[in-house]
Order: structure tokens, then C-alpha cells, then sequence
């Protein structure tokens, strides 16, 4: 990381999701969100994040992760978003809400482009 520089951090899937419902503290909110991002910005970003076992074997559970500076992230690459109340949402009802929220993005995209608000 560098000094004074923003991340957020991506997963390959939303299987990773109980991984960071594990580090951070139970029953808040959470805001999912999926993203486009080209993959020669998240190839040069990518790396191994250690979060809370999910057994009694490991001190620790390693998962493949992107950390991106939020300045090389556009608006565009936002595909879709859902909160998670209270960290209730599992994988699949995750990608439920993201693709609920996903057409009304697309919907909201479209109007723009016709009213010329590219």
C-alpha cells in the first residue's frame, strides 16, 4: 500500500462474502457491490488477503484478493449494488438484489443516453 492512497478491496466471487462478514462486526450494515474492472487494472492489484479461519486447523484463511486505489476506478465500472442489511444476505440472495439493482441501473443508464446526459 502507499501512503495516503485510498484501496478498495474486490473478490473473484460473491462465495467470499462470509469472509469479510467474519472480519467486521456482526449484525452492520454492508453495501455489496459488483464491478467491470478492466483486468489489466486488477491483475496489476491483485493479491492474498488473510481474514478470521473458517476452522479450527489454520490460524488464518487466505483468499485471493484485489485491493484497487479508488482513483483508478470510473463510475462505469459500476455494474450493480445492494445493501446488506444488518450482514443478512447470503451469496445467493446477494446476487438476487445485485441483479434487481443491475436493470434499474441499466433503465436509469439508458434514459440517460436518450435525454443526451452521457
Amino acid at each position: 500500500y502507499k501512503p495516503n492512497e485510498r484501496y478498495l478491496h474486490f473478490f473473484k466471487s460473491l462465495n467470499d462474502l462470509g469472509y469479510i462478514k467474519n472480519a467486521t462486526r456482526k449484525n452492520s450494515d454492508m453495501l455489496i457491490a459488483k464491478f467491470d474492472i478492466p483486468f489489466s487494472t486488477l491483475i496489476k492489484h491483485a493479491g492474498i488477503g488473510y481474514y478470521p479461519p473458517q476452522g479450527y486447523d489454520r490460524d488464518y484463511t487466505e483468499v485471493r484478493e484485489f485491493a484497487v486505489p479508488t482513483r483508478k476506478l470510473k463510475a462505469e465500472y459500476l455494474v450493480s449494488c445492494a445493501k446488506d442489511k444488518n450482514s443478512l444476505l447470503t451469496p445467493e440472495t446477494a446476487e438476487d438484489a445485485l441483479k434487481r439493482f443491475e436493470r434499474l441501473l441499466k433503465e436509469h443508464r439508458e434514459k440517460q443516453k436518450e435525454r443526451g446526459e452521457d
